[in-house]
């Protein structure tokens, strides 16, 4: 087709198929942006529930911790409790 060919018409059909193309080229993009959203939200919840599990078992972690020094602590007060009474026994030569 020769430049002399192209009609009114013609340039009117392009000009209405280059915004049609526009027009689906958002659609799509605007597709792509809700779909990268949506798969940042995903992870972001994932990521949340993932670090919320290690925060759940580092807190069960402690307070098994906490746990066994309140016991080690009840134990060292009776060890001393034991020692003052040898040591009273023994008159006073243990200490």
């Amino acid at each position: 087709m020769a430049i002399t060919d192209i009609t009114p018409d013609d340039v009117e059909m392009a000009a209405d198929n280059h915004q049609a193309a526009e027009q689906d080229l958002d659609g799509q993009r605007k597709g792509l942006d809700d779909t990268v959203n949506d798969l940042y939200a995903a992870n972001a919840g994932e990521l949340m529930e993932k670090l919320n599990n290690v925060q759940d078992a580092w807190s069960v972690d402690m307070r098994g911790i906490l746990d066994k020094l309140v016991e080690c602590e009840v134990f060292l007060r009776d060890c001393k409790k034991e020692l003052e009474r040898l040591n009273q026994d023994q008159g006073g030569s243990l200490v």
